[in-house]
């Protein structure tokens, strides 16, 4: 049965007749997707689709699995249920339009595939069944049996009795003022307890964290050395002037200034480690923004990820550098990774320091992060006898040059 007319997909398809989807793959990117019945067999979809292509149906070629089909054999012979799919590949050695027989076909539609979804109607599987509204009670097989008589008599109301049968008896009224009273206090008191209980346990935790606490201060501000102002040293220095005369006021003004200098450079130091640690710090997080995809939202709303080749040359070099900071690493490992490293950047760092002496050619800026190797002749491939060291905002205008040599 024809599932297209001259207008595209025909409102046939959307009848209740059981239908299956074929995805006909005609060379290397191009997909066709159409409905058909299950009965329907291999001469009838050659027959619509020589309509449909314009092409003659013995000139179409229709395979699955590499196995070209009979004209006899029909899609329910390829084990699919209703409303599935198969795959089959379409030869023919006419040139088609497939743009123009897209827009006859799917007319606006953007998908030109079929993706079989699974949708959830709600509600759950056998839900009309007994067990699944409420589950059965286990009762015995005596209390399970219906039965209103021991015995069948000819009248109603009279029954025989069995002699296995238990008469029971209401026993002797117990009443329960007597000790309600009792229980009633004793719950007070253990909810009283329980409540004391819990205060106690919560003030002693509270105490001990305080006495710790207190110790690590005590042990931090004793620890800490005495910080020194300008005032607290010319004090000093009046001080001796006083006090000394002589060699001892020279030895003592030597060892002020000795303490004095010995300071300044700590705290150099401290300075000079805290800008290698933000230096090392921008280095990171400037190779993991490189190493970040392009991202972008497309038209259906959908983010889209890229990656590059740069983007995987920044993450191998993150990796890298994770691998030397990790202080787990095997030796043997770590000198095989620091050998590696080296061989690779070995003809740049030749390039840089060597040719280039480390600093850009017209501004001798010495920032290797800022530095770049860009081509001197841009209609050149790139090469190391093609290249220039400068930074960055050099290279965008040097990009603008047509010829550099004039």
């Amino acid at each position: 049965m024809s599932v297209l007319d001259s207008g595209g997909i025909s409102e046939e398809i959307f009848t209740s007749t059981p239908r299956v989807t074929v995805k006909f793959n005609i060379g290397e990117d191009k997909t066709l997707t159409l409905p058909f019945e299950m009965e329907t067999s291999a001469r009838q979809l050659r027959k619509e689709l020589s309509n449909l292509l314009k092409v003659p149906p013995h000139d179409l070629s229709i395979s699955h699995n590499s196995k070209f089909i009979n004209d006899s054999q029909t899609l329910a012979d390829f084990s699919v249920t209703s409303c599935g799919s198969i795959v089959m590949n379409l030869k023919t050695n006419h040139s088609i339009d497939f743009s123009l027989l897209f827009t006859q076909i799917y007319g606006d539609i953007p998908i030109k595939d079929v993706i079989n979804v699974t949708v959830s109607m709600g509600k759950y599987k056998k839900k009309y069944e007994r067990d699944s509204q409420t589950s059965p009670r286990k009762v015995s097989r005596a209390e399970g049996t219906p039965h209103v008589a021991a015995t069948q008599t000819p009248i109603s109301g009279i029954y025989i009795i069995d002699p296995l049968n238990k008469q029971v008896t209401p026993g002797r009224y117990t009443s329960t003022a007597d000790f309600e009273e009792k229980v009633f206090l004793f719950e007070n008191k253990l909810r009283n307890w329980l409540s004391k209980a819990r205060k106690n346990l919560y003030r002693n935790k509270i105490q001990e964290y305080e006495v710790a606490n207190e110790n690590i201060n005590f042990c931090d501000r004793r620890s800490r050395p005495i910080e020194k102002t300008g005032k607290d040293d010319h004090s000093i220095k009046k001080e001796t002037e006083k006090s000394y005369t002589g060699k001892i006021k020279l030895y003592s003004n030597n060892y002020l200034l000795m303490k004095e200098i010995k300071h300044l450079m700590m705290v150099e130091m401290e300075k000079r480690d805290a800008r290698e640690k933000y230096e090392k710090t921008r280095n990171i997080n400037m190779v993991k923004k490189f190493s970040e995809p392009y991202e972008w939202i497309g038209k259906d709303g959908r983010k889209l990820l890229m990656e590059t080749e740069h983007h995987r040359e920044f993450l191998k070099w993150q990796e890298i550098y994770s691998k030397l900071v990790n202080k787990d690493i095997p030796f043997i490992e770590r000198k095989l990774l620091i050998v590696s490293l080296k061989e690779m950047v070995e003809d740049i760092y030749y390039i840089v320091n060597t040719i280039w002496h480390g600093e850009s050619i017209l501004s001798e800026n010495k920032d290797l992060v800022k530095l770049r190797l860009c081509r001197f002749d841009n209609a050149i491939q790139w090469s190391p006898w093609n290249c220039l060291l400068v930074t960055y905002k050099e290279m965008l205008t040097h990009n603008l040059v047509d010829d550099p040599l004039e």
